[in-house]
């Protein structure tokens, strides 16, 4: 990221100092949508949305005689994100402060999205709410992450059935307290490709009642 320092008056801000810092907020991709899909649009009518919000570090850097700096970093998603976190697309936000030799400041933000892949998947179901044996169909879509419709091969989905499995558990007050744990049992497993359009669906039919999910 280039830092460019001038006064008002155009003379470059000579020897002085910008102090930096970098902040993360998770990223929900809304470029695309159409009636059976949203991304990530949906997270703007949430009504506690997390914003992902993380610090990443802060550093300095000198200005040269032209009033010039640049601040160089490697943003290695997994030095500085963590479980699922790094799955994610970020908002890179860096906030700059540059100071002259007198003590005087000025500041300045910038922010730039980095997509953690070359295109963006959605999947839904013809019916979300459907009975055992009852056909229905699966829809994959497949964008770049301007929002265009790409052709995408190779990849590898499954449906799984979600099990929760109770249990009693003393805690260290004595007392015994219920708990959840969260179970996938594989049903199908199936490759995909979409066409020129981003398109792609397959017939599904479920023979157990259940709770189910489906994962590109």
């Amino acid at each position: 990221l280039k830092v460019d320092a001038n006064y008002y008056f155009g003379v470059p801000v000579e020897s002085g100092e910008v102090q930096y810092s970098i902040t993360t907020q998770d990223y929900y991709f809304d470029r695309y949508s159409d009636y059976r899909f949203s991304f990530g649009s949906g997270w703007y009518y949430d009504f506690d949305p997390d914003f992902g919000d993380n610090f990443i570090l802060r550093g300095k850097a000198d200005l040269n005689s032209q009033g010039k700096a640049e601040i160089v970093h490697n943003l290695d998603f997994n030095k500085y994100f963590r479980d699922e976190a790094r799955d994610r697309s970020k908002i890179f936000v860096v906030r700059a402060s540059v100071k002259n030799s007198t003590g005087q400041s000025v500041s300045s933000e910038k922010s730039f999205i980095v997509h953690r892949g070359e295109f963006y998947l959605g999947v839904n179901l013809e019916k979300n709410y459907f009975a055992k044996d009852e056909p229905n169909k699966l829809y994959i879509k497949s964008v770049d992450t301007q929002g265009k419709e790409k052709a995408t091969g190779g990849m590898k989905g499954k449906i799984t059935r979600v099990k929760w499995e109770y249990f009693k558990r003393q805690e260290v007050d004595g007392g015994y307290y219920y708990h959840s744990k969260r179970k996938l049992e594989t049903i199908k497993e199936f490759e995909a490709s979409t066409d020129g359009q981003g398109n792609f669906n397959m017939d599904l039919k479920l023979g157990s009642e259940g709770e189910y999910e489906v994962e590109i």
